[in-house]
């Protein structure tokens, strides 16, 4: 009975250091990441991508009635009015989403800017406007009629919003396969943590991917949906899928 209970004692104990050694080898492979860090990460990942491909976008409705149509008609087609802003250039979109020529002026005061206009080459009775240093405007030089609320201006509310700049990912990608070390500090990310990210439409077709191979321990994810601006002021709905490891 004594050696029975010896041998089982023994293999308990051979069983015991087996399952140990079998953790700490699983723990080599497979590194358990701080719940903590990899949060960490995720959000430095998140800011810095969302800072580098940053295109803010500055929204604005305008619309007119029956009789401004008839005073712009009347002057070339084309007008132009107050909007107390200076954001940048403009892109133009009537109700149909098309694009009209326009050019955002800016008024001088005392050798200081002091808001701007507007001015749109066309006649529709709405237009969208955005504003962003990021856009190439479709100017023209016309001498236009300034329209106020007194002819039937009416001007909707400001909207402010974020969205990815198409040309800035596309340096943030060249950056990240050249210089990856130089974008883990300017993102601020945690020591022994890394990043990468795939922008996809709103079918899954993948528009940029840009990862490095993963190794280590587990994936943090994250999906934002956003939009991409192009220059030329058209919008892509997509998804943006942020990974930290």
């Amino acid at each position: 009975m004594k050696t029975k209970k010896g041998i089982s004692h023994l293999e308990m104990i051979l069983s015991f250091v087996i399952f140990i050694s079998f953790l700490i080898f699983l723990f080599i492979i497979f590194p358990v990441r701080n719940t903590e860090q990899g949060k960490a990460g995720l959000e430095a990942a998140e800011t810095g991508i969302l800072n580098f491909t940053d295109a803010r976008i500055t929204s604005l409705g305008v619309g007119l009635n029956d009789t401004a149509i008839e005073k712009i008609i009347d002057k070339k087609n084309c007008f132009c009015f107050e909007t107390g802003l200076d954001i940048g250039k403009v892109i133009v979109k009537d109700d149909a989403d098309k694009s009209a020529n326009a050019t955002a002026i800016s008024k001088i005061k005392d050798g200081k800017i002091d808001g701007s206009k507007v001015c749109i080459n066309g006649t529709e009775k709405f237009y969208q406007i955005y504003y962003s240093t990021y856009f190439t405007e479709k100017a023209f030089l016309i001498d236009c009629f300034t329209i106020t609320q007194e002819y039937g201006l009416k001007i909707g509310i400001l909207s402010d919003y974020r969205a990815l700049s198409y040309d800035r990912i596309n340096s943030l990608n060249t950056s990240y396969y050249s210089d990856y070390n130089k974008l883990l500090t300017q993102f601020s990310m945690p020591k022994d943590s890394n990043f990468g990210f795939i922008i996809t439409d709103m079918n899954g077709k993948e528009i940029f991917r840009v990862m490095k191979e993963k190794t280590g321990g587990g994936v943090n994810a994250r999906n934002i949906p956003i939009q991409i601006a192009y220059t030329n002021g058209t919008f892509q709905e997509v998804i943006l899928n942020i990974q930290s490891w």
